[in-house]
C-alpha cells in the first residue's frame, strides 16, 4: 500500500497518521513509541514528526520473528 503524495511533498514523506496507516498501527501508537522506546525512526520538520517510507520498512524488517526450528 503506498500513501497518496501531497503536492509539494516528497511522496515517501509519511505524516504520523499516515505513518500508522501504512504499519496498521494508531497514531498514537507511534506518538508513544519513539525511536528511544523502540518506535522507528522519523524526521522533525518544523514541530511535526514525519517518517520516510524507508525508515518504516526497515523498522518492520527488524521486528520480524523467525520460527526456530527444532533440534
Amino acid at each position: 500500500m503506498s500513501p497518496r503524495p501531497h503536492p509539494g511533498r516528497r511522496p515517501d514523506l509519511l505524516t504520523r497518521e499516515e505513518a500508522a496507516a501504512y504499519l496498521g498501527c494508531s497514531a498514537r501508537y507511534l506518538a508513544v513509541n519513539t525511536p528511544h522506546k523502540g518506535g522507528p525512526n522519523y524526521v522533525k520538520v518544523g514541530r511535526r514528526p514525519m517518517y520516510l517510507q524507508s525508515d518504516l520498512d526497515a523498522w518492520l524488517a527488524s521486528r520480524r520473528v523467525v520460527a526456530a526450528t527444532g533440534s
